[in-house]
């Protein structure tokens, strides 16, 4: 199955793992087959709304469980590891989208990530730092920083405890406002920062944020 192939197959094979599975098992290119699969999966979540998201999360879980002993893409095996998935996902992360589908995107990356079948959460930190640590970030970039701390809350407290680290500036703001960089990811300075900068900027986004603070405080992973 060609590229192209693969894309006409699976504009129609988005409820199904089984129907998302078949074409890997038999190709002479399963590189080129995940391409597809997950730009079409991409594509569907930026125009998707909230069940259909959930739903697209269920596919990528359950395609996740599925087994093909043997195959693999990049040393990594098909389906378990989902190779090319986070390939596809950072492609998205080029930007380009208008608000809403950027939203969804990031929506749907937020709960994969909250059901622990792809770890997105570098991408997280790029779009929260886009709303909240640049100047001319938050019109685009605040509803779908928002979507992180409504869906992926928790990983995102979990890995400010931790001190996740990646290597990715901070933006200006944050820097201005003396958070500690290097090393750039989690902590809780920057934490301490995105609470101010989110209560001026979104109440909303205040109040999501503020779920997580008992957790930051504690050291606890479940904010509940």
């Amino acid at each position: 199955m060609t590229y192209e192939e693969a894309l006409a197959h699976y504009r129609s094979a988005l409820t199904d793992a089984d129907a998302f599975v078949a074409p890997l098992r038999d190709t002479d290119d399963p590189e080129a087959v995940l391409w597809a699969a997950w730009q079409t999966v991409t594509g569907a979540a930026a125009t998707a709304d909230d069940p259909e998201l959930a739903r697209l999360v269920d596919l990528v879980t359950a395609v996740q469980r599925r087994e093909l002993p043997g195959v693999r893409v990049w040393n990594l095996r098909v389906c378990t590891d989902l190779p090319v998935l986070g390939a596809q996902l950072r492609e998205e992360w080029n930007g380009g989208r208008p608000i809403a589908e950027w939203t969804a995107l990031n929506s749907f990356a937020a709960r994969l990530t909250a059901a622990g079948t792809h770890d997105a959460l570098l991408l997280g930190l790029w779009t929260i730092s886009a709303a909240l640590e640049t100047f001319d970030g938050p019109p685009e970039n605040l509803p779908a920083a928002v979507e992180w701390f409504r869906h992926a809350g928790s990983q995102l407290a979990g890995a400010t405890v931790h001190g996740r680290t990646y290597a990715a500036r901070l933006g200006p703001l944050a820097e201005q406002a003396g958070v500690p960089d290097p090393p750039a990811g989690f902590s809780f300075q920057r934490w301490a920062f995105w609470r101010r900068r989110l209560e001026s900027l979104s109440t909303e986004g205040a109040r999501l944020i503020k779920r997580y603070d008992s957790t930051i405080a504690t050291g606890r992973l479940d904010p509940r």
